[in-house]
């Protein structure tokens, strides 16, 4: 996964208040019938009506759909059912239908009489049309899997001498797919997961809730949530260029401390993530060093205590590709 910054979020979250959070749905989110990430990589998307299928091998995704005003161009709305498609990241939609259709709602109107009130209620009609399509992707323009973290090998060291190692695997929504009661998923949310900001900052999953700036529609805070508790809590800072400058990482959990510190970063001018510090009481516990792959890809991340060369523990990471791919259809 490489850990170029990038600020990016549906477009629901951008228009909550900070004082809010917003829940991630799933089943608003993952793809309905073809479970495949998506990424956009084309600039258009095609058209099939009828019996109309690709001549190329693919994934039906999810149902698309968009809803217009009764007097709504049928152009217009294609136009709209295509962007909305290729917002999502899909190549193709297959059209389905188009309905006019009804929508009622309940309204409640006081009539002042003479000497008296009385209130009535009614329905009131409100028509709308609804046109709906299969979302497509291509495998062909599935050229992003192997930036994806498939499983990470931890390693925990002693007098700079490994002396445990626990492997954590993840879907290609960046899910840990561990059990949460696991011995790997305990050491992880122990020593890891806290303090990986950046992964917390791009994830976008079950458990998570976001609460952005209003005025900014910057995230300011994150946090992921298991039985009510929080987790792990972030409240984020920004350098003004708009990297993240640092997070202030907390939690309700009886079993952590509370304050867990601030986490710092540092970028290098091609914006990859290249240290990451953990400072505590003003005192440094510990920095982190980045190591990238000729695509971007962070393949390894090793922690040092303090400013010693004290190695604490590594991280070495390993990528989907498009052999994990399910089989398309033709």
């Amino acid at each position: 996964m490489s850990f170029k910054f990038i600020y990016s979020f549906v477009s629901i979250v951008l228009l909550i208040s900070c004082n809010n959070y917003y829940t991630y749905n799933e089943f608003q989110h993952k793809p309905s019938i073809t479970d495949i990430p998506l990424k956009q990589v084309k600039d258009k998307v095609d058209l099939y009506f009828n019996n109309e299928r690709p001549a190329q091998p693919f994934y039906k995704v999810k149902i698309v759909e968009v809803i217009g005003r009764p007097y709504t161009s049928y152009n217009e709305m294609l136009a709209q059912l295509k962007q909305n498609a290729l917002e999502e990241g899909m190549d193709g939609i297959i059209y389905l239908d188009s309905k006019q259709e009804t929508g009622y709602a309940d309204v409640s109107e006081t009539i002042y009489l003479k000497d008296t009130s009385t209130s009535i209620s009614r329905q009131v009609a409100n028509p709308y049309q609804r046109m709906t399509g299969i979302g497509l992707k291509y495998i062909s323009t599935i050229n992003y899997l192997d930036s994806i973290v498939k499983k990470s090998t931890i390693k925990l060291y002693g007098n700079n001498v490994p002396n445990d190692s626990f492997i954590i695997n993840f879907d290609w929504h960046g899910n840990v797919l561990n059990d949460y009661v696991s011995a790997a998923f305990q050491k992880y949310y122990q020593q890891v997961l806290p303090y990986d900001i950046i992964k917390a900052y791009e994830a976008w999953g079950k458990g998570w809730s976001v609460s952005t700036d209003p005025e900014t529609n910057k995230l300011v805070s994150k946090r992921f949530q298991l039985n009510n508790f929080d987790i792990i809590h972030y409240q984020y800072y920004y350098t003004p260029n708009g990297l993240i400058d640092y997070a202030k990482v907390k939690t309700d959990m009886p079993s952590v401390t509370t304050n867990m510190g601030s986490v710092y970063l540092n970028f290098d001018r091609r914006g990859l993530l290249n240290e990451k510090k953990l400072v505590l009481k003003k005192s440094l516990i510990w920095r982190e060093k980045f190591v990238y792959d000729e695509k971007d890809r962070c393949t390894k991340i090793i922690r040092t205590a303090g400013n010693s060369d004290r190695i604490l523990l590594t991280i070495e990471n390993k990528f989907f590709s498009n052999s994990d791919l399910p089989v398309a259809e033709k």
